[in-house]
């Protein structure tokens, strides 16, 4: 559907790429959201929080974690859903000393729900 919008000349949004970097974690479609992301990038909508989110959480769960640490790395606002999503991919990999350690680089401890 994504493909068909773009090539019929519908420009997409923020909305649209949360919609399909959802899609590409859930059904773990890592080469589907590499392409997405370079779009992504390539719009410069990578720096908009809901969009890194979803490119962190679809990294993340896709099992890229060096990406996933790369586009975290690279974003200067981050909130809840950014910390939760870093901090569980760590737990996820068996890496407890980097999440914790991750929990105790938060500005603000209270901020992780």
């Amino acid at each position: 559907m994504f493909l068909r919008m773009i090539s019929c000349g519908v420009s997409p949004t923020q909305f649209t790429f949360t919609n399909v970097l959802a899609s590409c974690a859930a059904t773990e479609a890592l080469d589907i959201g590499r392409k997405v992301h370079s779009f992504i990038v390539k719009l410069g909508l990578s720096s908009v929080v809901p969009v890194a989110n979803l490119l962190l959480n679809m990294y993340a769960k896709s099992g890229d974690s060096v990406m996933a640490n790369v586009v975290f790395d690279r974003m200067r606002l981050k909130d809840k859903s950014t910390w939760n999503t870093m901090i569980s991919k760590h737990m996820h990999f068996g890496q407890l000393d980097l999440g914790l350690a991750l929990f105790q680089e938060m500005t603000n401890p209270d901020i992780v729900s």
